[in-house]
């Protein structure tokens, strides 16, 4: 058991004054490379974490759900009865009652139920600390009400839950599918098509991921996502209309094929499809770099990936683009790159261990030369994904 599943066990008993019966931990994660190319039906390189949420939990007589989330030191009661009302005091809370809500519509009903959350994902920052809350809360209602999910279906399910009018977010799979499916230690290259997934092994020896958190609050506004998803479509279907090629997505555009229809696209519909089509190439090529051991390799198609998304999607932001500046200017990091949608968040380097620190220093100057918040580093490894288990002594 880990300290964190012991920490929440210990709250559980402090605030409810009983054991828990149940635990459940899921990881957050960190796309390694291949942004805005999952709703492009093309390739991605996640990475589950070790760092993630864990939830201690019971069944109760009442009927009703009750939840603390520890680090916001707030709680929600929700009647169980009918239907379940959104909470928008608590925003937090309706990812759970999504998932909730995703079985009983299967037709499992609910027992009263009482759920301490916690966890050390930082909230906020790109890490898919709501993909890593939904998936855990569907793998514990799985192992409570015995409803024989796989991996696969937990993650599935709690993507339906994201779509559902308690959060209202049309995502990919990306996000569940790297929290809940690795058995082992590894990323994932996903097949945003056809789901298809297989490992890819991080090279074992000096190399390491560091998560940097600009602490510029991700302002990605529905409707700045919705224009980039919508010029996609545009340059696809304008795309098929010059080449007489049938396009089901800006993942069948081959490089030969923009290269030499792409002169008809207006401005910015070219460089969106140029990212898309270099992006899907260099996620393919990282994999392969990474289970090499080729970290240069690897690294320079992390710094190529982040002036893709910089300069032809323009969805990162000035902290963005020093972290980046700034990491591929220190001696023993690979490479760097923005991490998710954009503008703001995290990015990751790829680097030597060695060279953490001097990363460190030489990004935090950057920082308080432009009066900018002190950014957070979380140096990550690769993690299993999700795992629920019931207490021996509950």
């Amino acid at each position: 058991m880990t300290d964190l599943a012991g920490t929440a066990i210990a709250a559980y008993r402090k605030i409810y004054g009983a054991s828990p019966e149940f635990v459940a931990r899921a990881p957050g994660r960190v796309n390694l490379i291949g942004d805005h190319t999952d709703y492009n039906e093309g390739w991605v390189l996640p990475m589950a974490i070790n760092l993630g949420t864990v939830l201690a939990a019971a069944r109760t007589p009442n009927n009703a759900l009750e939840v603390h989330a520890r680090r916001m030191g707030e709680s929600v009661m929700v009647p169980i009865g009918g239907e379940l009302p959104a909470q928008p005091r608590a925003p937090w809370a309706n990812y759970l009652l999504a998932v909730a809500d995703q079985f009983r519509s299967r037709g499992h009903a609910l027992p009263g139920l009482r759920v301490l959350v916690d966890g050390d994902l930082p909230l906020g920052a790109g890490l898919s600390s709501s993909a890593s809350l939904e998936v855990a809360f569907a793998a514990l209602l799985n192992e409570m009400l015995g409803t024989g999910l796989s991996r696969r279906g937990v993650a599935l399910l709690a993507q339906a839950a994201e779509h559902s009018p308690y959060v209202g977010v049309q995502c990919g799979i990306m996000d569940q599918f790297a929290s809940a499916l690795p058995e082992e230690p590894a990323a994932v290259l996903l097949d945003c098509r056809t789901l298809a997934t297989r490992p890819v092994r991080l090279p074992a020896g000096d190399g390491a991921l560091v998560v940097i958190d600009s602490r510029r609050e991700r302002t990605l506004a529905g409707s700045a996502y919705n224009t980039r998803r919508s010029e996609c479509e545009e340059a696809c279907r304008a795309l098929e209309a010059a080449s007489g090629v049938p396009l089901a997505a800006l993942r069948d555009v081959t490089p030969a094929m923009l290269d030499e229809q792409g002169a008809g696209l207006r401005e910015p519909l070219l460089a969106r499809a140029r990212h898309v089509v270099s992006e899907n190439e260099r996620v393919l090529l990282c994999a392969e770099a990474l289970e090499a051991g080729n970290l240069p390799e690897a690294g320079r198609l992390f710094t190529a990936s982040h002036e893709s998304l910089a300069r032809d999607y323009e969805v990162s932001c000035p902290e963005l683009d020093t972290i980046a500046e700034t990491a591929v200017g220190t001696e023993g990091v690979h490479g760097c790159r923005m991490t998710g949608a954009g503008f703001g968040g995290c990015a990751v380097a790829l680097l030597e261990q060695d060279a953490l620190p001097a990363l460190r220093k030489a990004v935090r100057e950057a920082f308080a030369a432009r009066a900018w918040e002190v950014p957070h580093f979380h140096p990550v490894k690769p993690a299993c994904g999700v795992e629920c288990f019931r207490l021996e002594t509950a």
